[in-house]
């Protein structure tokens, strides 16, 4: 499961507490009546969220069980966001499962609802073309980094038609029709495991530039929902007197629910 970022949780968290601002109505002070009636409205994780957030303000009050004021609410939001969700991004790079699993029940919660409407705003497609198709307008200004590069290209979204049943350096191969005995087109380098680089891939995109952050964030959250055995590979051999060029055609892909090969596609800098 990937990270999520904790301005995410925040976000939930800033939701949850306005609900439970707007039921105590105009004078800005929230009764147990109020919230009560607020709960009858509520469903699933967010009767939770706002359940436990509501309890943890009243918890705090030095009178529990006295009404909540918006001095109450704000007070209580800086502390949850600091010490109960930001403590635990070790990292500064998103929450991870085992962050996560360390938090409170409140904590827990937030990013369970974080987490759903993440989904909801990343939908599942039906082929690689369709994933193709909504990857490109998220790859403006994203660019690859890492693997040793000299260089850092900008990404393009790929598909190739395909019936893969696995995903490993042989399926890749035939997808692409490589001849593994050509030094352009041999596999140099293979990554099982992309994780590392999704994560990575988030936090680079962020840190560099602010507005970089959501649209990679996107793109990740697509290619995880979409694609089953998502592999990174390089091509062209790193041997000057084989393959005496600079630029390494570089895949980070998986298949799609049609079979298809899909994912993103750049180029390293060897010289």
């Amino acid at each position: 499961m990937a990270r999520i970022p904790k301005e995410k949780v925040h976000e939930v968290l800033d939701a949850a507490a306005a609900r439970i601002l707007k039921a105590g109505g105009p004078d800005g002070i929230v009764s147990r009546r109020d919230f009560r009636r607020l709960l009858f409205s509520l469903g699933g994780d967010e009767w939770r969220l706002v359940n436990l957030l509501y309890r943890f303000m009243d918890h705090r009050d030095y009178r529990p069980g006295a009404r909540i004021t918006r001095a109450d609410i704000e007070d209580s939001l800086d502390y949850i966001k600091t010490k109960l969700i930001d403590a635990y991004d070790l990292d500064d790079d998103g929450l991870s499962p085992e962050e996560v699993a360390e938090m409170s029940a409140l904590g827990k919660y937030a990013v369970q609802l974080a987490r759903a409407l993440m989904d909801q705003s990343s939908p599942r497609v039906a082929t690689g073309l369709e994933l193709k198709e909504k990857l490109e307008p998220l790859l403006e200004g994203l660019f690859l980094f890492g693997f040793g590069s000299e260089g850092d290209y900008p990404f393009e979204a790929f598909h190739r038609e395909a019936s893969l049943d696995k995903l490993h350096r042989d399926t890749f191969a035939q997808a692409l029709e490589l001849d593994l005995d050509d030094p352009e087109q041999a596999i140099q380098r293979y990554v099982e495991d992309t994780s590392a680089f999704q994560r990575d891939f988030q936090a680079y995109h962020r840190d560099f530039r602010e507005d970089l952050g959501e649209p990679a964030a996107q793109v990740a959250r697509l290619l995880e929902k979409n694609l089953r055995d998502r592999r990174i590979f390089i091509l062209g051999l790193d041997d000057w007197r084989v393959y005496p060029r600079a630029d390494h055609p570089w895949y980070w892909v998986g298949i799609a629910p049609d079979g298809s090969l899909a994912g993103l596609r750049s180029q390293v800098i060897w010289t």
